[in-house]
């Protein structure tokens, strides 16, 4: 059953959008209200959220909880029909939410096999500590840990040697589950040919869970 909400907290979500995203059109049959308040969220709190929240309306990106595997807060996906969406782990908290949702937008806006190499994740990761720097700024203290602060400050532009090391600290961090050990290490690599015409055929077949 879905959660209710007062018709006040939705005007106040749609009252934030029209400040920080004017012009910016949205369908209200595509948000549910926790999804607005999540919009909202981003498009206040700083401008590389704004750009996450802008791009999500603009792309109708929907948003569900589903009950991830382990190891994994959320994912991206994208269909042999081109559609995408995000599904964020049931019991992810608000702020958290924000971040991964951020993150796995950052992926959408990459290649489709950027998404299946380390390269991509090593992007998406580092982008995640940019929407933690607003956050913080934003009065949400979000200080990165030793490993992140070494994983923030490699190279813009990595070889294949830093993304190896990238690998193995993202394998440390995540935990054993997370499966970027055994992921090809850019998209260019001909692993990727295979793995995202199968991603895409998974994401065709399974279910989406429910609307955030």
């Amino acid at each position: 059953m879905p959660v209710k909400q007062s018709v006040g907290d939705i005007v106040r979500s749609y009252a934030v959008l029209q400040e920080h995203l004017p012009g910016i059109e949205i369908d209200p049959r595509a948000w549910s209200p926790k999804a607005l308040e999540v919009l909202s969220a981003m498009a206040k709190t700083g401008p590389v959220f704004r750009e996450i929240a802008t791009y999500l309306i603009t792309q109708d990106i929907q948003l569900y909880t589903t009950l991830e595997v382990k190891g994994v807060s959320a994912g991206w996906h994208e269909n042999i029909f081109g559609e995408c969406w995000i599904s964020i782990a049931r019991g992810v908290g608000f702020i958290q939410s924000l971040i991964v949702i951020g993150h796995e937008t950052h992926h959408l806006q990459q290649t489709i096999r950027m998404r299946c190499s380390v390269e991509g994740e090593y992007s998406a990761w580092r982008f995640a500590y940019q929407l933690r720097e607003e956050l913080t700024a934003a009065g949400t203290a979000l200080p990165l840990t030793d490993d992140e602060q070494q994983l923030a400050s490699m190279p813009d532009h990595p070889t294949r040697e830093d993304l190896k090391t990238a690998q193995a600290l993202i394998q440390k961090m995540a935990g054993p589950d997370y499966l970027i050990g055994k992921t090809p290490l850019q998209g260019k690599d001909w692993q990727t040919a295979l793995i995202a015409p199968a991603v895409q055929l998974i994401n065709s077949v399974m279910g989406r869970g429910t609307f955030l």
